[in-house]
């Protein structure tokens, strides 16, 4: 039988600043299918893209379509979701959980709500770990007829430029061949728990340690926190609080020696992570989630969420590890191997065969 090529509507199809969406078009073009971006419209939205012409709708990050900065707008959103949702009976939809609900999300209950309408016309859902489908299936109420699909988020090798040395990223970053560096790039939101992630850094006073922190931040009321936990110890912070070009990403990486996350909801689909495995980091992080998944044991060194003293353990057991590079080598391969363009590409195409049977 000649497979057929689906036009695969990617939606709303991400920005620049977010290489995501970008990966999975690469992905399903590598699948055999066409992909097809498909932007958030001011206006009905999830009736244009229904009308697109597509044969399926791939939904990521839903949260635009029901909120606004105005009461009004967000009146006019819900009328006009409301009206989407009936259009999407019509269309096999996949829906990505990358999240359980929005990271900002003012009300869980209410997020969970609007999502669920999504989960009850969708025909597959996506998530990145079987732990991320259990957490899911705690929160969702799923119909028979969807199905669940485990693709994982692609890595990043290759996307970035990956020129510089250790040595090169040091002396630019002016970071001491002898300190430790852990890592914190990615913007600087409320909801990556920055402030006890400094706290922690600066009570596990390892000797020659430093906390680098890389990221561009519209709240100056956070790198207030952070900054009031920096104290006399032997460790230092340094923040860079500016976005972060792509060509730069490199310079941080590789002036890293772990990669460190610090989150106040639950990582389902954790890019953060699957960037420094890309880079060769191991990564210390909340053990919630898909995190300990996709890591193992060998290349994670978790600690309970929101759990200072757990968080001091796990940052002294990093800083402390005597073969910590070999540990990044994992990650890596641990990317290379569980995370290829090629295997998102073949989860990808056996999703949407099976919802356009």
């Amino acid at each position: 039988m000649i497979k057929k090529q689906l036009m695969v509507g990617i939606f709303p199809f991400g920005g620049k600043e977010n290489p995501y969406t970008k990966m999975v078009a690469e992905a399903v073009e590598q699948g055999g299918n066409t992909a097809v971006p498909i932007q958030d419209t001011k206006f009905f939205p999830i009736r244009r893209a229904s009308q697109s012409g597509v044969d399926l709708i791939h939904m990521f990050w839903p949260s635009n379509f029901y909120h606004s900065s105005t009461w009004l707008g967000t009146q006019v959103k819900r009328i006009m979701f409301a009206d989407g949702l009936r259009c999407l009976k019509k269309l096999p939809l996949i829906y990505s959980a990358d999240n359980l609900y929005p990271h900002d999300a003012q009300s869980s209950e209410f997020e969970i709500k609007q999502i669920q309408k999504i989960v009850n016309v969708a025909d597959g859902i996506i998530v990145a770990s079987n732990a991320a489908k259990e957490i899911f299936l705690r929160t969702y109420t799923i119909p028979k007829k969807t199905d669940f699909f485990i693709v994982p988020h692609c890595n990043y090798i290759g996307k970035y430029k990956d020129t510089i040395t250790r040595e090169q990223a040091r002396i630019k970053l002016g970071i001491g061949p002898q300190e430790k560096v852990m890592l914190s790039l990615g913007r600087i939101n409320k909801y990556k728990g920055l402030g006890l992630l400094s706290e922690a850094f600066f009570k596990a006073d390892v000797k020659d340690s430093h906390l680098l922190i890389a990221g561009s931040c519209n709240q100056p009321e956070i790198i207030e926190e952070i900054n009031k936990n920096k104290k006399l110890s032997h460790a230092k912070m340094t923040i860079h609080s500016r976005f972060i070009p792509d060509d730069e990403i490199q310079i941080y990486m590789r002036a890293a020696d772990c990669a460190i996350l610090s989150y106040d909801d639950i990582p389902m689909n954790p890019g953060s992570v699957i960037l420094a495995m890309s880079f060769g980091l191991p990564v210390c992080c909340v053990n919630t989630g898909s995190v300990a998944e996709i890591l193992g044991p060998r290349c994670l060194f978790a600690y309970q969420s929101k759990n200072l003293n757990s968080m001091v353990a796990a940052i002294h057991a990093a800083l402390e590890c005597q073969d910590l590079s070999a540990r990044g080598r994992e990650a890596y391969d641990i990317a290379v191997k569980n995370h290829s363009p090629a295997l998102v590409a073949s989860r990808l195409q056996q999703a949407y065969a099976e919802v356009t049977q």
